[in-house]
C-alpha cells in the first residue's frame, strides 16, 4: 500500500514581522490565574556558556508575540550569580549559540548576514564591535571552535531533492514536506527535505580580528 502525504504549514511572511522587535514583556497574572497568554509572555533561556573565569555567563532569551506568530530570540550576559544582566542584541533579527572565545575577550554568536543566512558573527563582552566571521553559502545551523580557535566545526543543511516549492511555485511561502510510499511500517521516504552535515573551516586568517 502506498500513497502521498503532505506535511507542514503555510505562514504569511509581511513587512512587519520581520522588522518588529519582541523584547521582554510584563506576564498578566490575575486572580492568581496563570492563563496561556500569561505563559507565551515569559521568556524562555536558551544556549548559554560560563566565561573562562567562571565570573559571568552569555546565554540567549526567546521571547514570543502572539500577535505576530512570531518568537525573537536575543542575547544577554550578567554576572553568575544573576546580576548586573545586560542585554547585548537589539536588532529584530535572531542572534544564537553564543559562547565565548579568546580567552573571554569575545563572544562569539550566530546571527543573519544581509541575505537572510545565519553566519558567525563575533563582538565585545559589552555587545559592541560586533563582526561577521563567516560566509558560508549554505549558511550555518550550528559550530564549535577547536582549542587552539584556529579551526571551527560548521553545521549546515544542504538539500536534497525537491522541496515543495519546485513542485508548487505559487506557494513559496510553504514549509511543507511531500512524503511518498506511506506503508504499514510508516513513511519510508522523504525525498524533499534537507540533511545537515559537518564541515570543518580553517579561521586561522580572520582570527585576527578577534
Amino acid at each position: 500500500m502506498t500513497g502521498a502525504l503532505i506535511i507542514g504549514s503555510m505562514t504569511a511572511c509581511t513587512q512587519q514581522t520581520e522588522e518588529t522587535f519582541i523584547g521582554r514583556q510584563q506576564p498578566d497574572i490575575e486572580n492568581r490565574t496563570f492563563t496561556p497568554e500569561a505563559l507565551w509572555a515569559m521568556g524562555r533561556i536558551g544556549n548559554y556558556n560560563i566565561a573562562p573565569d567562571g565570573q559571568s555567563l552569555v546565554y540567549n532569551v526567546s521571547y514570543y508575540s502572539v500577535e505576530l506568530n512570531k518568537s525573537h530570540t536575543v542575547i544577554y550576559t550578567s554576572d553568575i550569580n544573576g546580576n548586573n544582566e545586560k542585554l547585548l542584541t537589539e536588532s529584530a533579527k535572531n542572534e544564537i549559540a553564543p559562547i565565548y572565545i579568546k580567552e573571554g575577550q569575545r563572544i562569539a554568536y550566530l546571527s543573519p548576514d544581509k541575505d537572510g543566512k545565519m553566519q558567525i558573527w563575533s563582538m565585545a563582552p559589552d555587545g559592541s564591535d560586533k563582526k561577521q566571521l563567516s560566509s558560508t553559502e549554505n549558511g550555518v545551523n550550528d559550530f564549535k571552535f577547536s582549542p587552539d580557535e584556529k579551526k571551527v566545526i560548521v553545521i549546515h543543511s544542504v538539500k536534497y531533492g525537491k522541496r515543495a516549492v519546485d513542485t508548487y511555485p505559487d506557494l513559496d511561502k510553504t514549509t511543507m514536506m511531500r512524503c511518498t510510499d506511506i506503508g504499514m511500517n510508516g513513511l519510508k521516504k522523504y525525498p524533499n527535505r534537507s540533511y545537515t552535515i559537518l564541515m570543518e573551516k580553517h579561521f586561522q586568517r580572520i582570527l585576527s580580528i578577534f
